[in-house]
């Protein structure tokens, strides 16, 4: 056997290396680093799941928002369509009554002087109305300016869509609830057939009913909705 060598047990041999003292201060540099990338890659993973959670939150949140908001959007849209309807069932009596039916027949000055006088039409919050026969001659018509309290002749925009919005005059069942846009803004019109107080025929004419949608009735509408409503023209900047 050389010198310098030992046999190990089982015939094989094994070079001893020269053994080599760690250096402290490299094992904790090396420490250090690994706990900073650590550190690095557990901020870096929060971040992420930060952002992602927030993505998460976020766009749950606006189509919740966008939800809430064409709900709201609906619900405005319904009260100003239904608007006319409710103001048709408001002027029922007024279509359903003696004095007319027998007014459109029998034009007398007495009946306008004690049924369309300006502070009825103020109280009523009618800013226009007519009278048509079952010919479809209209035996009157006025509009109403209510910040004045006076009457004036009915618009001719309005006027020239009366044949329209009456329909066949002779016919209880042709009616109208709309909207129509006029140069004084947008005004609910609504057309109620002339009946008799028991609501008898046959149908003597329509009484025609506008009432505009202006400052006052949106401000009713808004408070109705706990919405802020307002009417622009379409293409115009939203306030």
């Amino acid at each position: 056997m050389r010198p310098g060598k030992r046999e190990r047990p089982g015939g094989i041999l094994a070079r001893q290396q020269p053994s080599q003292s760690a250096n402290p201060a490299r094992l904790a540099s090396g420490a250090r680093k690994s706990m900073f990338l650590f550190g690095l890659l557990a901020l870096l993973m929060l971040a992420g799941a930060t952002s992602v959670s927030r993505w998460i939150v976020l766009t749950g949140f606006e189509r919740v928002e966008r939800e809430h908001v064409r709900s709201e959007v609906r619900h405005a849209t319904r009260l100003v369509e239904d608007s006319p309807l409710d103001l048709a069932a408001r002027f029922e009596d007024w279509s359903s009554w003696d004095d007319p039916y027998e007014f459109v027949e029998n034009p007398q000055q007495r009946f306008i002087d004690s049924n369309v006088q300006p502070g009825m039409l103020t109280t009523a919050r009618i800013d226009a109305i007519a009278f048509v026969h079952r010919s479809g001659r209209v035996i009157y018509a006025t509009s109403h300016d209510r910040a004045t309290g006076e009457n004036r002749p009915l618009a001719p925009e309005l006027a020239n869509l009366l044949p329209e919005i009456v329909g066949i005059a002779s016919d209880e069942r042709s009616v109208f609830r709309g909207l129509v846009a006029l140069p004084d803004g947008v005004m609910m019109v609504i057309a109620n057939p002339l009946l008799t107080s028991s609501r008898q025929g046959p149908c003597r004419g329509k009484l025609v009913i506008g009432r505009l949608l202006g400052a006052q009735e949106l401000d009713r509408l808004s408070r109705m909705s706990r919405l802020g409503m307002w009417l622009r023209p379409l293409g115009s900047p939203m306030p």
